[in-house]
């Protein structure tokens, strides 16, 4: 397994990447409608493993700049270097607790 790091967030493993795929009945015109969903298992260091989901599409015009949608067609690789900044935030997010709230039985 690869370990990424960046300038401003903490190294971590991916340890697996998943394409969680859902077939539903659309009620307004009672065709099947499948939805996608990719789910990046990965383990900031030092910390417990961490899962991040972002949406997927097998339409291209859905694919854009802006929002978090990531084309299904995608190779393992290629997925990875879209989706690295998405994990980095999150990632960040995870690790900026203190000792105190990690410890905390509410938190």
């Amino acid at each position: 397994m690869a370990i990424y790091t960046q300038t401003n967030a903490p190294a971590y493993t991916i340890d697996n990447v998943y394409l969680q795929t859902f077939v539903g009945i659309n009620l307004a015109n009672s065709q099947n409608m499948t939805t996608y969903t990719w789910k990046v298992s990965y383990t900031p260091l030092g910390q417990d493993q961490a899962y991040y989901m972002c949406s997927g599409t097998d339409i291209e015009a859905d694919v854009d700049a802006d929002t978090p949608v990531i084309e299904v067609r995608l190779a393992k690789d290629d997925f990875i270097a879209n989706v690295i900044p998405a994990i980095n935030t999150h990632s960040q997010m995870l690790t900026q607790v203190s000792e105190s709230e990690k410890h905390d039985w509410r938190s």
